[in-house]
């Protein structure tokens, strides 16, 4: 009896962890990270950087082109 409900216990836990991983993977995510980032972390750009605590910086922060610069 007691190997029958491990078995069960086994496989629903695997049947759940795979569902999880086909449901979660690829890129579903990453909006969801990328706007939990700009709230967290808005504050420290605003007063550093941009001196703007109305948050005015991020429309054009969002639309401007990404410069990379080397030296």
């Amino acid at each position: 009896m007691n190997f029958i409900r491990l078995s069960i216990l086994l496989t629903l836990t695997i049947v759940v962890w795979s569902c999880a991983n086909i449901m979660w993977s690829g890129s579903h995510h990453r909006g969801i990270v990328k706007a939990d980032g700009k709230g967290y972390y808005g504050h420290l750009p605003a007063i550093f950087l941009y001196q703007d605590l109305r948050f005015e910086f991020y429309d054009t922060v969002e639309t401007a082109p990404l410069t990379v610069t080397t030296t």
